[in-house]
């Protein structure tokens, strides 16, 4: 359930696939929402530093050097 306004919610959207990200984006800008996007695991992790949590997160999951799964991990690990 959202709580607030389509416009106030921030989705962070991580592939390195260029392509894909700006399908991504587009697409759920198209619908209001505002997307930050990252194109690998660690360049994502700073954004959470800088910016604080999203409200949700959209990860690709074979990234190389860091894989959506340990992106995951270490968002778990950072919101603890």
């Amino acid at each position: 359930m959202i709580d607030s306004p389509i416009e106030s919610q921030r989705i962070l959207a991580v592939d390195d696939n260029a392509f894909t990200l700006r399908i991504v984006q587009h697409t759920l800008e198209q619908a209001g929402f505002k997307v930050v996007t990252a194109t690998s695991g660690d360049d994502a992790l700073k954004l959470i530093n800088r910016h604080g949590m999203p409200h949700l997160a959209i990860v690709d999951l074979h990234m190389p050097i860091m894989s959506g799964f340990e992106f995951c991990h270490q968002v778990h690990q950072y919101s603890d």
